[in-house]
């Protein structure tokens, strides 16, 4: 990733997280999952690589599905905060144990576990979604509690 240059345009992430619910609410609706957005109503322009950031915001609504189980929501929302703009998927999944929260974003253990209904992941999708908010000088984070749910978010710059 160190030789890969954002092209970056203005765009709305508004928008783009509209197109990401969209494409996966037929998958949210099979697990009986509520998928939300909440947040600014505001038109939030952002100057990113808008495939990048569609990419970050898909894996993490992705994983926040897979974590789920019926009767679960999952929540996205996109708020101004000082001169960044902050993302957060949120769900009240089966949380992150206090053992692995350590191994998300590490390059060198590729963590993975099983979801609610048996999916399987690389372990590759979280540390991609670290670089590429990296790359926009912007950081990633998350809350965890076993059995209430995560909260991943990530800002990147006004």
């Amino acid at each position: 990733m160190e030789t890969v240059e954002p092209n970056k345009v203005f765009f709305n992430i508004q928008v783009t997280i509209d197109e990401i619910i969209s494409l996966l609410k037929q998958r949210a609706d099979e697990k009986k999952i509520t998928l939300l957005q909440t947040g600014s109503t505001n038109h939030l322009e952002v100057y990113a690589d808008k495939t990048m950031i569609e990419m970050v915001i898909r894996n993490l609504a992705e994983n926040a599905l897979k974590f789920s189980s019926a009767g679960d929501t999952v929540t996205i929302s996109v708020a101004q905060q000082n001169n960044n703009i902050l993302v957060s998927v949120k769900d009240t999944g089966i949380g992150i144990p206090a053992e692995a929260k350590s191994k998300i974003f590490d390059k060198s253990t590729l963590y993975t576990t099983y979801g609610t209904k048996s999916e399987k992941g690389s372990g590759l999708g979280l540390v991609l979604c670290q670089e590429l908010v990296e790359l926009h000088n912007g950081s990633i984070g998350f809350e965890s509690t076993p059995g209430a749910g995560s909260n991943f978010y990530f800002t990147l710059p006004l």
